[in-house]
């Protein structure tokens, strides 16, 4: 319950300790309110940032996204990046995406992923090193890597 009222005092923002063992926060962004669960939620002083280790989930709205460990990054006191590291995985109403780390902009709601990356949508796969996805706009763009191609897989529906 420490961890809760430290949160409330340097974010001013509302957690809970959950009968799991884990943190729930609320924290405010430009257009509402993500919410967030972690086994850890630490406070960095000097970037008024935090960072969740363990278990980490953070849902915006329909969009789900969840690490091992995700550092917020606050602008005028509220959330505007969310950075994931060691194998991420984000769900939108679009898709799935994972890969070893990405960036997920709140604001616009931009995803930019790195390394290993495969996205899939519908039995649609597609593979490379570098995505970018506008979620709004329902775009992905997918970039290989040095010396590679990016591999893609579309599944066809039968004619009856």
């Amino acid at each position: 319950m420490r961890r809760a009222i430290f949160l409330f005092l340097l974010f001013g923002i509302g957690a809970k300790a959950q009968d799991d063992n884990q943190v729930s926060i609320t924290l405010p962004t430009a257009s509402g309110t993500i919410t967030a669960k972690a086994d850890r939620v630490s406070g960095d002083f000097k970037t008024k940032g935090a960072i969740l280790e363990g278990h980490v989930v953070v849902r915006d709205g329909a969009n789900t996204l969840g690490a091992p460990l995700i550092r917020l990054h606050f602008a005028n006191d509220k959330v505007d990046r969310a950075i994931a590291e060691r194998h991420m995985t984000i769900a939108t109403p679009n898709g799935v995406a994972i890969a070893d780390n990405g960036t997920y902009e709140v604001a616009p709601q931009i995803v930019i992923l790195s390394g290993h990356v495969v996205l899939t949508k519908d039995g649609n796969v597609l593979r490379g090193e570098k995505l970018r996805y506008d979620i709004p706009e329902g775009l992905a763009t997918m970039e290989a890597g040095p010396g590679s191609r990016v591999k893609a897989l579309f599944a066809t529906k039968q004619k009856d």
